[in-house]
């Protein structure tokens, strides 16, 4: 079979494949959605809004446990009598005299979360702001979930082939509290849980990471095989080794255009049904992952099937740059607003505007090539600053599938917004609010830093300016330090 000549074949293209953008394809409405898909959205979110507003708004939200406090590590010999004076509940005005510390921050925030590591082993761990430290605590109990008022918690580390022993240590001025979380605040973190559903994740939960795309079984590789033959897909063996470049561009041809030959009849033929029906039968059964046949089952097949061998298949980043995690987290929304599979598109969609994969790193070079995409909840009428607020909150007893959002990524998030002055005020508001707890006030402080941080010149100066406002409003130990890191930055 020989394809389609190119004049036929160019004026097909923009049929397939509509307006690029700099990450993502963007349709010619503006949004990496079509508008069809954007109806059926709209219809659920209306939905979604009538449901919150028959909601329970009796919950009480009680903040995150939090306490005032000191954070030092000691390295050096006398480690042992430094325990011993931990243990005894010596002063820490005392202690800092007597025994010379590695490091010090103080005046801090302190609060904690109880998890998991990867080999499932639970784990606690303490957070102080501003200044962020972190400490961590393998056998815990509930001395270390409730501290007394002036004691100590430390974590010894013995000697090995890096380092020699040291102790990393909090001094709790006070013990941890907590209080309920004023209505209108709480009603955000609820409208989140209303939004995004906390029965669904994305992942199955035996998701597991695709393996050499070689080793197909032989119903998979018969139907690709298949339709690489028919479609004439360039084989690398072909071309001399010191030409890759040839064949990259000849590969790169046929990937964009061998769509055609599929759509306009190749895909009407029995072999191609039968073929294609067999290997995906055989997936389902095996419960197998592979990201080939997830084009060609999603297009030639059932969407339905496609989104469910998505969520089977976990996508790690191999660096920062790598954006595979994010196309396939849009793989996963389109094909969950396409099948109207509305508990995963939310938080798939989340997770590309808060950059929220598994990465080896995530250096800053690669933030500002990946957009927000703000503007496609917007159009689908959500209240979307109550949303992505309520995802900056936090609570001790919100739903263990909670969506929590990167200060940072929804910091900038919030810059493209529709209404950034209400946006704006709102924040400020939190920001500055001494009925709301102290964490959360941080929370608003930082995302608004970061909300400033993307402005330049005179709007720049003028959020800063309210920045310094809502410093001013802290108590005086927690503004004095976040005065010096705005002198800082």
């Amino acid at each position: 079979m020989k394809l389609p000549s190119l004049v036929f074949i160019s004026s097909l293209l923009f049929l397939i494949h509509p307006l690029q953008s700099q990450e993502f394809t963007v349709y010619s409405n503006g949004l990496i959605y079509h508008d069809t898909t954007i109806t059926q959205l709209r219809y659920i979110v209306d939905s979604l809004n009538l449901k919150y507003k028959q909601c329970d708004l009796d919950k009480v939200y009680m903040s995150k446990a939090q306490a005032k406090g000191h954070y030092l590590t000691l390295h050096g010999k006398h480690l042992k009598e430094a325990k011993a004076d931990m243990d005894a509940g010596m002063s820490f005005e005392d202690f800092i005299k007597k025994h010379k510390a590695s490091s010090t921050a103080q005046n801090l925030l302190i609060t904690y979360e109880v998890g998991e590591n990867y080999e499932g082993e639970k784990r606690l761990q303490y957070y102080t702001l501003p200044k962020f430290r972190r400490m961590e605590v393998e056998d815990f109990g509930p001395k270390h979930l409730n501290p007394e008022r002036n004691s100590w918690v430390y974590v010894y580390y013995k000697k090995n082939e890096y380092s020699g022993p040291s102790i990393t240590a909090l001094y709790f001025e006070t013990a941890f509290s907590s209080a309920p979380i004023k209505e209108d605040y709480a009603r955000l973190m609820q409208y989140v849980d209303c939004m995004v559903d906390t029965n669904e994740l994305i992942m199955d939960e035996n998701a597991k990471t695709e393996g050499y795309d070689g080793q197909r079984p032989k119903e998979v590789a018969a139907f690709l095989d298949y339709v690489y033959k028919e479609t004439n897909r360039p084989e690398s063996e072909e071309y001399d080794e010191e030409y890759d470049e040839e064949y990259y561009q000849e590969y790169r041809k046929w990937d964009s255009l061998h769509v055609v030959v599929l759509d306009s009849h190749l895909s009407k033929q029995q072999e191609f049904k039968e073929k294609l029906i067999a290997a995906v039968n055989h997936i389902e059964d095996k419960q197998l992952v592979s990201g080939t046949m997830e084009f060609y089952v999603a297009r030639y097949h059932s969407k339905k099937v496609a989104l469910n061998m998505a969520r089977r298949r976990r996508v790690v980043g191999m660096c920062s740059m790598d954006s595979s995690p994010r196309y396939h987290a849009l793989k996963i929304a389109l094909l969950s607003a396409e099948t109207v599979s509305w508990e995963t598109f939310l938080r798939a969609h989340l997770n590309i505007m808060n950059d929220k994969f598994e990465r080896a790193s995530d250096g800053s070079y690669a933030w500002r090539q990946r957009e927000t995409y703000i503007k496609e909840l917007e159009v689908l009428d959500f209240n979307v600053s109550a949303l992505l607020l309520g995802t900056i909150l936090e609570a001790e007893n919100l739903p263990e599938n909670h969506y929590y959002g990167s200060v940072r990524r929804i910091g900038r998030s919030l810059t493209e917004a529709g209404n950034t002055d209400v946006v704006e005020e709102e924040i400020h508001k939190l920001m500055r609010d001494p009925e709301l707890d102290l964490y959360n006030r941080l929370k608003m402080y930082y995302l608004f830093q970061n909300y400033t941080y993307y402005h330049e010149g005179e709007a720049f100066e003028m959020k800063k300016s309210k920045l310094e406002e809502g410093i001013a409003s802290f108590p005086d130990y927690i503004a004095l330090q976040l005065e010096e890191e705005l002198k800082e930055d």
